[in-house]
């Protein structure tokens, strides 16, 4: 607007009365230039937590042309609210609006959505409005990115106790498309058909489609009711990769009626433009001189990485190139004997001449490299002639007990000067915090056993439990579990396999991989610390091959051997036990993305494309309900020839296929072989013969089930997890039966002759069928049944919950307390896949 428009415009309100009394006041604000973004905050009345930035777009058109919208779509995080503006957001506008309403009398609880401006001139934020919500479409990127549990934290927020919240979000970025009928914001039609929306998200798993007005017509086909009708999400590493996925997911819904804009994220877009050209001379410096070496532009910035690449290029080695990684990790590499001075000086030269036109920059480049060549080279003298003979690589004394020193480099006689200002280069290979654990366990637990890491070379101790009575039905682990491959961890015998299921338990000082406090999934009858338990020794032991050392669960290793596979858990609820504990540990090193359906619990874990799955197949085999007045509601036909259809449906998009079943056959039904009733359990008469079936049936299903896996030409991994004992006494589950009052595991292997036999149909009906395979599938046998049946404490038992403490439920010693025998579960599989993948 013009200054005369400005003057025309009072005049047709002051003068004319163009507005009547609504035009007899005029105020004049100022007139600010720049970019809107939004910023949120959740609020307890005096605490305030701030959410992630976003940025929408409110124009209708391409290039932000035509009238205003509820928004055609948004991104997050928005990188023109920087770390430092996000600060100064809180301190100058969120906080003051939080207090004051609190000093007022007047406290605010919710969602503070404040609509900002980020001035042109000056840089700085202005509050242009509030809203006291998620916002449309920004609330979609802001769910994307957000891995904490919602839930809990609006639960923390209603109870004033924000102070104590922390929340987690994604990295990367994440963007919204919104479509909408043809003619929005003005008319439109209702009714159109929408297709493909299944087959849009199936484009990745980082693509999630939101209904914002749609519905089923008479064919159940979805149709389009509102304006803005869809928001097509996703999440990538950056804003790059989310606008292409979100893109390519619109291009597969066939929506003639629809429209949206092509443009969305471009100022996200410019403003990563403008970051790459622009920035601190070393950040420039370390783009160019990957670029140089490589060919192209290295995306990740950073002092670490900046280092590492003068360091790389100066020796004939490899570095990761991690923006987070402090400097002298990149500075420790290179005390390897590849490493070149006279190569590094090269590099220096070349990147000086070439790209660091700066003199200012020269400069400090020398100062800052000729500090750590310094370091590299006094450290180098002391490694390579150590002086005081000193071993870097163990703490251990001569009588094989774990020492600890805490100044580390205080035993670098004659060198108090420079030892500090290099001490990270000498020690990635043992932490502080590895140190102060081994002096911890070593102060409370006397050394039966150890346990080797090869991580930090330095002896766990631990206690042992001679478990002795090994049963001689049970499966060789080499024979069954996997063919011959490379040993791993320190084996005790010249076989080139360890037999993972001959050993004991052994006592862990580090304590469980997770709590009930640190996994948030849980399930409330297998937390039995949160269900009143007294004892918690049962988390501490862990499974220990007689003929090898498992090493400990390393979530990170896990999902790297895992990149870009899907493991899925199939079966009954023993197999959500075992994934529920993999998903906890799992937990530990990154917070997985919930894709999960009503077909099956699916969670995505980003930094390697690892999917945890678990299907719902109590059999393994196809079942159908019962229909009858005389039965249970959950009573089910069991076709045991008939492959379940739920499996199959999915067989392929899994990489690794691991079966549990077993424990439904004590609940009522009935089995049908060529759809003819042939057994069934109804009733306790005759229980002896009925039960004498029922195992006979359940061999038959696993034949069908692994049949069926083999026969479809499945290439990846099965593993059949063998029989889980159960542990009552004095009666079964539904007969009053209980579970023993112990707290450590017991000296020989517990099992009732029907584990045994439920047992031996498994292994006789598996090794069945891989005698008749001819076409290479990959079945293997996990044998957990002898290792479990020491373990009689570990069950849920009265703590499953207040009715089973109260003796109005029954005792649960089927499944396991979690954290518990499940996780040495999964140390176990760990060591199968690394065998076989």
């Amino acid at each position: 607007m013009t200054l005369e428009e400005a003057y025309e415009a009072i005049d047709s309100m002051l003068v004319n009365d163009a507005f009547g009394s609504a035009g007899s006041r005029v105020v004049v604000e100022e007139f600010l230039e720049g970019e809107e973004a939004s910023f949120f905050a959740l609020v307890d009345g005096e605490n305030a937590l701030p959410l992630e930035s976003a940025q929408d777009h409110k124009r209708v058109g391409d290039g932000d042309t035509g009238p205003n919208t509820g928004g055609m779509g948004a991104y997050s995080p928005a990188p023109v609210l920087t770390r430092e503006l996000q600060s100064v957001v809180m301190e100058s506008i969120i906080l003051p609006t939080v207090k004051g309403m609190a000093a007022e009398g007047c406290k605010f609880v919710g969602v503070l959505y404040a609509g900002l401006m980020i001035e042109k001139k000056s840089g700085l934020p202005k509050l242009i409005e509030y809203n006291v919500r998620f916002g449309d479409p920004e609330c979609q990127v802001l769910m994307m990115r957000l891995e904490s549990d919602l839930a809990r934290v609006l639960l923390a927020a209603c109870k004033g106790e924000l102070n104590n919240v922390t929340l987690q979000w994604s990295p990367g970025s994440a963007m919204v498309v919104v479509m909408a009928s043809k003619g929005y914001p003005g008319a439109y039609e209702k009714g159109s058909v929408i297709r493909n929306l299944e087959e849009a998200e199936l484009v990745s798993p980082m693509v999630k489609i939101f209904h914002a007005g749609t519905a089923f017509d008479s064919n159940s086909n979805f149709i389009a009711t509102g304006g803005r009708v869809l928001g097509i999400t996703a999440k990538g590493k950056d804003i790059d990769e989310a606008r292409d996925l979100a893109y390519d997911a619109i291009d597969v819904i066939d929506w003639p009626e629809g429209f949206f804009r092509r443009d969305i994220g471009w100022r996200a877009l410019r403003h990563k433009e403008v970051a790459h050209h622009r920035g601190p001379p070393f950040l420039r410096t370390s783009q160019v001189l990957h670029k140089e070496f490589h060919g192209e532009p290295h995306r990740q910035l950073g002092l670490g990485s900046f280092l590492g690449s003068l360091l790389e290029h100066a020796g004939s080695f490899s570095l990761p190139h991690r923006p987070w990684e402090p400097p002298w990790e990149a500075a420790a590499l290179a005390l390897r004997p590849e490493f070149s001075l006279a190569k590094l000086v090269q590099v220096l030269a070349k990147v000086s001449r070439n790209y660091l036109f700066s003199e200012f920059t020269r400069q400090c480049l020398k100062i800052m490299v000729g500090s750590i060549v310094s370091c590299i080279m006094i450290a180098s003298l002391f490694i390579n002639y150590n002086p005081t003979g000193f071993n870097f690589n163990s703490i251990v004394s001569e009588q094989g007990q774990a020492t600890v020193q805490h100044d580390l480099f205080s035993l670098v006689a004659g060198a108090p000067a420079f030892a500090p200002a290099c001490a990270p280069a000498f020690a990635p290979a043992l932490s502080f915090d590895d140190l102060q654990e081994v002096e911890s366990a070593n102060s409370s637990v006397p050394m039966d056993g150890y346990y080797d890491s090869k991580e930090t070379d330095v002896l766990v101790p631990s206690v042992s439990v001679d478990n002795s009575g090994q049963n001689s039905s049970r499966v060789d682990g080499g024979a069954l579990s996997s063919p011959p491959s490379k040993g791993y961890g320190k084996s005790k015998s010249k076989s080139k396999v360890c037999d993972l299921y001959t050993g004991k338990w052994v006592y862990d000082p580090a304590g469980p991989l997770y709590t009930s406090h640190t996994c948030p999934i849980i399930v409330q009858s297998q937390n039995c610390q949160g269900n009143g338990r007294p004892d918690k020794d049962y988390e501490n032991w862990r499974w220990r091959p007689n003929q090898c050392e498992i090493p400990r669960f390393d979530g990170r290793k896990f999902l790297e051997l895992m990149r870009g596979k899907t493991l899925a858990f199939v079966g009954d609820s023993l197999a959500r036990n075992q994934m529920d504990s993999l998903l906890c540990i799992l937990w530990q090193t990154e917070v997985p993305i919930n894709r999960g359906n009503h077909q099956m619990d699916k969670w995505y874990f980003q930094s390697t494309s690892t999917t945890i799955a678990r299907v719902w197949s109590a059999w393994l085999v196809h079942n159908t309900p019962i229909s009858s007045s005389s039965s249970s509601s959950r009573a089910v036909n069991v076709h045991i020839d008939t492959p379940d259809s739920t499996i199959t449906n999915f067989l392929h998009s899994f990489d690794v296929l691991l079966l549990s079943s077993g424990h439904w056959f004590s609940a009522e039904s009935s089995y049908l072989l060529n759809n003819t009733i042939v057994g069934g359990r109804f009733s306790h008469a005759n229980k002896a013969k009925k039960r004498k079936d029922i195992i006979k049936f359940y061999g038959m299903t696993i034949r069908t089930a692994i049949t069926t896996i083999a026969d479809f030409n499945y290439t990846g991994l099965t593993i059949l997890r063998s029989y889980s004992p159960e542990h009552y006494e004095g009666g079964d589950w539904d007969t009053g039966g209980s579970c023993k009052k112990v707290n450590k595991p017991a000296r020989k292997s517990v099992r009732s002759g029907y584990v045994n036999e439920m047992y031996k149909q498994q292994v006789e009906n598996f090794e069945s069928v891989v005698r008749k395979v001819k076409n290479g599938a990959k079945l293997r046998f996990m044998d957990i049944t002898d290792m479990s049946g020491y373990r009689n404490d570990g069950h849920a038992g009265i703590y499953s919950g207040k009715k089973a403490r109260k003796k109005k439920a029954a005792e649960d010693c089927v499944h396991w307390c979690m954290p518990g025998i499940a996780d040495s579960w999964n140390e176990v599989l760990f060591e199968i896949l690394k065998r076989e993948l």
